[in-house]
């Protein structure tokens, strides 16, 4: 199409129909006469809008449109003049294609585990936004790999907890975000920086990583409900102002006045900050060294018991610590590398798990262990899972290797009701003794819809202790838990099992451990809580009770006869 604006004119409206399988377009726009392009779709429902920018043509590209009618808005440019419209088919969309509209959260694309997407910022003005979910805490990276001639960048949000951040990648250069996030939805959100486009693609990347080995400096640890602990640290390095300005780390807990001694390398900030009365205080850090040439600073603090104690790193740069305690109140052994001493694989690939069925399925682990250590070794199998209702059980104790040794080890992986299907899942497992480990071994585990049941089973993922007993803590019994009202309405959470929508129990982490107390109605209920009256039976996350058939007459007749008057 074509036409002319006058620099009195606002805007020329062109529809256009689309039918067949849906496929990605093309709307360009020239001439002196084009200001800024755009497309609705029916309802007013803006898709993308661009605006030409001093240059001689504009476009809209991978546009995603559906059997229908869609309207193209040429708005006038100052001088005004002539125009040209063009609206091009380009194909179906390849599966890691990104692909307009995409640029608010109600149109976020799907990022998926170990599959990259692929896009382009070719406007000033565009942005693509992506969203992912995880169900559990889970070790992740993602990735930005920007072309040759652009600068991006990728901002990360999500609200469990609130986190909020940039990584900025260079033209040419991937930016890396490792983090350990809890369960929740999250977005992403790639554009230019200071204007910055190309037609050349980006290709960002969500991957699971080994949850067996975690960094200290890990991401978000940018507040001090967030720090990571130092309890069992006395080393380590990181890398703050790439996300946010702030790191933060708890130190250990001591039962004595401690001094703390801090070896600190870095040309950024380092500050003592402590918890009292739930706010955060500046503490004393003393310098006791001063830094030589450019070396590492030494810093001192005295440690007191009862006061969370951080330390904050400010600034941007790299940075590194080494923390000394005297007296030392834990034992801190030597943190063994990813890998050493062990090889560890799995025999066989497991069988696919039946998606949407109401019972739980069963399938028996393999593995094969080497000990490469000069030392024999007791290997047992240690388990991570960051998928909601996945379990992995090891079987027996272990076995006993020699220098050289090979053996076999088994486990079971447990999948509960109503699995949807999916390709990927952060289901770990690695060999470890007291002085080895083996690299982690991700379950290559796929969940499809029309295969056979795995052993299928009644699921009662309960632990035994609370299947058939007494909850002496339920409200309804008679107990309360001590302390203001305000802690009392936190605490009946969780032991009364019910939490309200919008309300969660929490504890700040410079407040742990923390010591529940509940007063009981009656020492008697404690007694009844041993007394195995009933037998639980779980079913699809939910457990049903009924008398135990094991118990007298004479006691089943009384209860009987008064459960109807409870």
């Amino acid at each position: 199409a074509m036409g002319t604006l006058s620099s009195g004119d606002r805007v020329d409206w062109f529809a256009f129909d689309v039918s067949g399988e849906p496929q990605l377009w093309t709307i360009e726009g020239s001439g002196a006469g084009l200001g800024r392009l755009g497309i609705q779709g029916a309802g007013d429902r803006r898709l993308a809008e661009r605006d030409i920018r001093g240059k001689t043509s504009v476009r809209i590209d991978h546009l995603q449109l559906f059997p229908g009618r869609y309207w193209v808005s040429v708005k006038t440019s100052r001088a005004g003049g002539d125009y040209r419209l063009r609206a091009i088919p380009t194909g179906k969309p390849a599966r890691e294609s990104e692909f307009e509209p995409n640029d608010d959260p109600s149109q976020a694309q799907v990022l998926r585990f170990g599959e990259p997407r692929r896009g382009s910022i070719a406007h000033p003005d565009d942005r693509d936004m992506y969203r992912f979910s995880i169900d559990s805490a889970t070790h992740l990276a993602l990735t930005l790999s920007p072309p040759p001639d652009t600068r991006l960048t990728m901002t990360i949000d999500g609200n469990t907890p609130r986190i909020t951040g940039n990584r900025r990648a260079k033209s040419g250069e991937p930016s890396y975000y490792e983090a350990f996030l809890q369960a929740g939805d999250y977005s992403i959100t790639v554009h230019g920086e200071g204007g910055s486009s190309s037609d050349t693609p980006y290709e960002l990347r969500l991957d699971f990583l080994d949850p067996f080995s975690l960094p200290t400096d890990l991401e978000p640890n940018d507040q001090p409900s967030l720090a990571r602990s130092l309890e069992k640290v006395r080393r380590f390095s990181g890398t703050v102002g790439s996300f946010r300005g702030e790191d933060w780390f708890l130190l250990p807990a001591v039962k004595a006045a401690t001094t703390a001694s801090i070896r600190f390398s870095g040309k950024i900030g380092l500050n003592l900050r402590r918890v009292e009365g739930g706010r955060v205080k500046y503490g004393k850090l003393l310098e006791a060294a001063p830094a030589s040439s450019g070396g590492p600073r030494v810093y001192s603090a005295t440690l007191e018991p009862g006061i969370p104690t951080y330390l904050q790193v400010n600034g941007s740069g790299e940075y590194a610590v080494d923390l000394a305690l005297e007296p030392e109140p834990v034992a801190v052994a030597v943190p063994l590398p990813p890998s050493a001493g062990l090889d560890l694989a799995l025999q066989s690939k497991p069988p696919p798990i039946a998606a949407f069925r109401e019972e739980a399925q069963r399938v028996p682990l393999e593995f094969s262990v080497t000990n490469r250590d000069d030392r024999s070794h007791r290997v047992e199998l240690e388990t991570a899972s960051a998928a909601e209702g996945w379990r992995i059980t090891p079987a027996g104790e272990g076995t006993l290797l020699g220098p050289g040794q090979s053996g076999h080890l088994r486990a079971t992986l447990i999948a509960g009701p109503d699995r949807i299907p999916t390709e990927r899942l952060p289901l770990y497992v690695r060999a470890r003794s007291e002085g080895a480990v083996s690299s982690a071994v991700e379950l290559p585990v796929r969940v499809l819809c029309g295969v056979a049941l795995q052993s299928a089973q009644r699921d009662a993922p309960l632990p035994p202790p609370l299947l058939g007993g007494f909850n002496v803590a339920w409200q309804p019994l008679g107990a309360e838990p001590v302390g203001d009202e305000a802690a009392r309405r936190r605490l009946a959470l969780l032991f009364d099992g019910m939490t309200p929508l919008g309300q969660a129990l929490a504890f700040d982490a410079g407040k742990l451990p923390a010591d529940i107390t509940v007063k009981l109605a009656s020492q008697h209920l404690v007694l009844l809580a041993h007394a195995n009256f009933l037998q639980g039976i779980g079913k699809v996350g939910s457990v049903y009770y009924s008398l135990n058939p094991a118990l007298p007459s004479a006691v089943r007749r009384i209860i009987e006869k008064d459960i109807p008057k409870i």
